[in-house]
Formats: C-alpha cells, sequence, structure tokens
C-alpha cells in the first residue's frame, strides 16, 4: 500500500508478490531491481489450515466463545499519522462491528459472534475493552462481543469470516482459505483502493457491513465463488 506522493530512492526492493511488485514498476523500477521473495510470516497457514476445528476449541475455552457459533473476526486500523486526513479510531471501528452485529442479529442469525482483534498495547487494554463494552451495550448485542490481542493467524485460520480496514489481514485470510471483507474508508479511497474487484476480497461499505455478512453466511454459492477467486489470487500475494 502506497501513499499518494510517495518515493522510492531504493536501487533494489524484495516484495511479498506480484502485487507488491506491480507498485515498484509503477514508480519507474525496472523488473531485474525488483525481487519477489515472499512473506515467511505468512508461510504458517500452509499447516494452520488443518488447524481450524481445533483452533476454535482451544480460542472458544480461552476466551468463553462457542466454538459452533459463527466467528466474525474483525482486525481494528489503527492512525499511523501519516496525513491529516487519516481519522480512524478504535471506537468508530467498534460502531461499525456493533452495528454490523445488531444488523445480523436482527436478521436471524442469533449465533454470531464478533471478535475484535486489537493490536497489542498493553497500557490500553482496559480501556478500550471497556470502550467496546460501552459501545456494545448500547447496541444491545454486549454478549456477541469479544476482545482479544492474542495472534492474528490463529483467530484468521479459526474465523467464518475476517473484517478489516484495507489491511493486510485480508491478504492472511485469503491464505488461509477464510473470506475477507475488505471496509472502504475516505482514506483508503483517498490513497488508492486497497484491493481490486477481482482479488476475492469483498470490499464493502461500512454501512453494508451486516448485510454482506449476512450474504456470506447464507449463500453458499456467493460464498464458494468469493473463496473460489481467491485462491486463485494466492501466489499472486505471496510468493
Amino acid at each position: 500500500r502506497a501513499y499518494n506522493g510517495e518515493d522510492n530512492y531504493s536501487t533494489d526492493v524484495a516484495v511479498f508478490g506480484s502485487r507488491s511488485a506491480e507498485y515498484f514498476r509503477d514508480l519507474g523500477l525496472a523488473p531485474e531491481q525488483i525481487h519477489i521473495i515472499g512473506n515467511p510470516a505468512w508461510d504458517a497457514y500452509v499447516n494452520l489450515v488443518y488447524q481450524r476445528e481445533n483452533l476454535r476449541i482451544s480460542l472458544g475455552a480461552l476466551h468463553g466463545i462457542t466454538p459452533s457459533d459463527i466467528w466474525f473476526v474483525l482486525g481494528t486500523s489503527w492512525n499511523a499519522h501519516l496525513s491529516a486526513l487519516d481519522n480512524r479510531n478504535f471506537i468508530d471501528q467498534a460502531k461499525i462491528a456493533c452495528g454490523a452485529l445488531k444488523e445480523i442479529i436482527d436478521g436471524g442469525l442469533r449465533s454470531a459472534v464478533f471478535i475484535v482483534k486489537d493490536r497489542l498495547v498493553s497500557d490500553a487494554i482496559e480501556s478500550k475493552l471497556a470502550q467496546l463494552k460501552a459501545v456494545a451495550g448500547d447496541f444491545g448485542v454486549a454478549d456477541h462481543v469479544f476482545y482479544v490481542v492474542d495472534d492474528a493467524k490463529n483467530w484468521i485460520a479459526a474465523a467464518d469470516a475476517v473484517i478489516s480496514f484495507d489491511s493486510n489481514l485480508s491478504i492472511e485470510s485469503v491464505l488461509a482459505g477464510v473470506p475477507a471483507v475488505n471496509i472502504i474508508t475516505e482514506f483508503g479511497a483517498f490513497v488508492g483502493s486497497a484491493f481490486s474487484s477481482d482479488d476475492g476480497i469483498l470490499s464493502v461499505e461500512s454501512a453494508e457491513l451486516g448485510a454482506s455478512l449476512l450474504k456470506l453466511t447464507r449463500d453458499i454459492d456467493f460464498r464458494t465463488s468469493l473463496l473460489n477467486v481467491a485462491q486463485n489470487q494466492r501466489d499472486y500475494f505471496n510468493h
């Protein structure tokens, strides 16, 4: 992901896959200056995809989540303060999650839960948990919302769908064979969309999230089609 106006001063770059290489070619680097090496941190998904059920049992026991429920994992995003236009914050993301969850539950999917996977910042955990619970209470979904900060890979592999904000978590979901939903942000729209329509990643406006997750859960053909497109893109994202 590049920010508008970014310049490159490297003679050679190493990238995860062809998708990353495209950006540097656009910046003017010759193909021989771009080295596609893959991301070793993502190699774990090769094995994690076979541990899904065991992960749901162990994570469920640790956090009090029923393994047979429908797990929507939302990865929070953060404001890197690289632009005055970047106004992303935790409360807004919590409201998006809880609003979508209320729509899902009101739509009849009573077994749905949202697992908010936050970044590990120890001095803010209790504060952000309290903020999330307050927002969930306002929407009437407090019993269906969980806050976690442990390894994202395990949660992605165990999820029924992963939601994030213009994030590499969508790519990791593709590698794990899990439906990925990208929430389009104003900042993301300004600096350039993170994903194209043929990446196998469902990009939606925040107001569309609840309906989109209902469709992903209930429309097997739609879900299968999305996953098939995503499977064809794995090597494109990660060599």
